[in-house]
């Protein structure tokens, strides 16, 4: 079976919230289904097992300046398909594919520390690098996070 990418639709959002384990208010929900193509699920068959959420970054210009990259906000699978099935790379290679078609040159991944193990060798197969800021970029990690980027071609 192959992993799929799936959009987020008015008819599906509510697996946002079984996919996290994790309540959503409405507002969350409606920005996640606003996203578009920055908002995409992860499929293994027929079952929606992963969500993935970008948001774009704006330059260290502030908040009026074009989007220079895109960071994941939110990479989730099901514990019983992690590091197992391919989700996260397929998700991570959709979020990679956006940022090109969108003419961006970085992708920004803060991971908490806890879930680095889980994630490290699929960050690693990227060419994603771990870094404490991000030339040029407005993203910081907080103080329980690791930041990875990756820098397109």
């Amino acid at each position: 079976m192959s992993v799929q990418t799936v959009a987020l639709t008015a008819n599906n959002l509510a697996l946002l919230d079984r996919i996290t384990a994790h309540p959503h208010s409405a507002e969350y929900l409606q920005s996640a289904l606003n996203s578009g193509p920055l908002a995409r699920y992860g499929y293994y068959g027929e079952a929606p097992v992963g969500v993935l959420l970008l948001e774009p970054v704006e330059g260290k210009r502030g908040k009026n300046s074009t989007p220079v990259a895109l960071k994941v906000a939110l990479l989730c699978v099901l514990p019983a398909y992690r590091s197992t099935f391919g989700v996260e790379k397929t998700l991570l290679e959709y979020a990679l594919e956006t940022a090109k078609a969108r003419h961006l040159s970085t992708i920004v991944f803060p991971v908490v520390k806890n879930n680095v193990d889980e994630i490290a060798e699929i960050l690693a197969d990227l060419k994603f690098s771990q870094c404490a800021t991000c030339a040029g970029v407005n993203v910081t990690a907080h103080e329980n996070e690791i930041l990875f980027v990756r820098e397109l071609e």
